[in-house]
Protein backbone atom coordinates (compact mmCIF):
# COMPACT_ATOMS: atom_id res chain seq x y z
CA UNK A 1 0.00 0.00 0.00
CA UNK A 2 1.22 3.16 -1.07
CA UNK A 3 0.43 6.75 0.32
CA UNK A 4 -0.03 10.13 -1.22
CA UNK A 5 1.58 12.99 -0.19
CA UNK A 6 1.08 16.52 -1.60
CA UNK A 7 4.15 18.61 -2.27
CA UNK A 8 4.76 21.87 -3.76
CA UNK A 9 6.96 22.70 -7.12
CA UNK A 10 9.42 23.63 -5.11
CA UNK A 11 9.39 21.11 -2.52
CA UNK A 12 9.66 18.34 -4.94
CA UNK A 13 12.20 20.30 -7.17
CA UNK A 14 14.47 20.05 -3.94
CA UNK A 15 13.44 16.46 -3.00
CA UNK A 16 14.70 15.79 -6.93
CA UNK A 17 17.87 17.73 -6.92
CA UNK A 18 18.95 15.61 -3.30
CA UNK A 19 18.21 12.40 -5.07
CA UNK A 20 20.35 13.48 -8.09
CA UNK A 21 23.28 14.66 -5.88
CA UNK A 22 22.47 11.35 -4.03
CA UNK A 23 23.25 9.35 -6.80
CA UNK A 24 25.80 10.94 -8.99
CA UNK A 25 28.27 12.69 -5.72
CA UNK A 26 27.60 10.31 -2.52
CA UNK A 27 27.15 7.08 -4.18
CA UNK A 28 30.32 7.31 -6.26
CA UNK A 29 32.37 8.48 -3.36
CA UNK A 30 30.97 5.60 -0.96
CA UNK A 31 32.10 3.13 -4.20
CA UNK A 32 35.19 4.81 -4.28
CA UNK A 33 35.98 4.01 -0.29
CA UNK A 34 34.57 0.37 -0.78
CA UNK A 35 37.23 -0.23 -3.49
CA UNK A 36 39.80 1.34 -1.80
CA UNK A 37 39.30 -0.82 1.48
CA UNK A 38 39.19 -3.71 -0.55
CA UNK A 39 42.19 -3.25 -1.98
CA UNK A 40 43.74 -3.34 2.10
CA UNK A 41 42.70 -7.11 1.88
CA UNK A 42 40.74 -9.42 4.25
CA UNK A 43 37.56 -8.33 4.18
CA UNK A 44 36.59 -10.50 7.11
CA UNK A 45 38.31 -8.45 9.39
CA UNK A 46 38.10 -4.74 7.38
CA UNK A 47 36.00 -2.43 9.01
CA UNK A 48 36.33 0.37 7.16
CA UNK A 49 34.95 -2.17 4.16
CA UNK A 50 31.87 -3.09 6.14
CA UNK A 51 30.93 0.69 7.78
CA UNK A 52 31.21 1.41 3.79
CA UNK A 53 28.90 -0.60 2.49
CA UNK A 54 26.31 0.03 5.39
CA UNK A 55 26.32 3.23 4.25
CA UNK A 56 25.85 2.35 0.70
CA UNK A 57 22.90 0.38 1.88
CA UNK A 58 21.40 3.07 3.79
CA UNK A 59 21.89 5.38 1.03
CA UNK A 60 20.46 3.18 -1.52
CA UNK A 61 17.55 2.77 0.78
CA UNK A 62 17.03 6.65 0.95
CA UNK A 63 17.53 7.03 -2.26
CA UNK A 64 14.64 4.45 -3.25
CA UNK A 65 12.18 5.90 -0.63
CA UNK A 66 12.96 9.21 -2.08
CA UNK A 67 11.38 8.33 -6.34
Amino acid sequence: MSETFLMSRVGYDKLKAEVIQWENVHMPAIAEKIAAARAEGDLKENAEYHAQREAQGLLQARINSHK
